[in-house]
C-alpha cells in the first residue's frame, strides 16, 4: 500500500489513515472527517445521513456520547482544537462506509470509499499478523 499515494481527488492514504479511530472497540470514521474527505459541506452530509439513517443497522453506526468524544480526543489531540464537539454526531464502522456510496451519489465518494475500504482491509490484515497489537 502506498502510504502517501495521491489520486485525482488529492486525498491521500495518509489522510484517510489519520482519520480512523477506535471507538467502543471498533475501527470507525467520524462524520465530519468523511464529509471533508468527500469534499462535501458537513451540514449537507449530516442532513443526507439523517434522512437515510434508517438504512443503517444499529451495529454499523455509533451515535457518539461524551465518553466517546473524550476517547476520540485522546487518540487525536488536534481534533479537539479543529472540530467543535457539537459538529461530531456519528461514527461509521468499516461495514457502514460502502453504504455511504449509495446515499451520497458522487464520483468523489466512490473514489474515496474505494481507498477507505482498501485501508481498512490493510489494517485488518496487519492486525491479524500481529495479534499482540490490540485495540484499546
Amino acid at each position: 500500500m502506498n502510504t502517501i499515494r495521491k489520486d485525482n481527488s488529492s486525498v491521500t492514504d495518509e489522510m484517510i489513515m489519520n482519520r480512523i479511530y477506535v471507538i467502543r472497540g471498533q475501527k470507525v470514521m467520524i462524520d465530519v472527517d468523511l464529509a471533508e474527505l468527500y469534499q462535501l459541506d458537513s451540514v449537507h452530509f449530516s442532513n443526507e445521513i439523517q434522512s437515510h439513517v434508517n438504512r443503517f443497522p444499529d451495529e454499523l453506526i455509533i451515535e457518539l456520547n461524551d465518553e466517546d468524544f473524550n476517547f476520540l480526543w485522546r487518540q487525536n489531540r488536534e481534533l479537539k482544537s479543529s472540530i467543535c464537539k457539537k459538529e461530531i454526531h456519528i461514527a461509521f464502522t468499516e461495514r457502514a462506509i460502502p453504504m455511504l456510496s449509495f446515499i451520497l451519489n458522487s464520483d468523489m465518494v466512490l473514489k474515496v470509499n474505494s481507498r477507505v475500504i482498501s485501508i481498512f482491509n490493510h489494517l485488518k490484515h496487519t492486525l491479524d499478523n500481529y495479534p499482540n497489537v490490540g485495540l484499546e
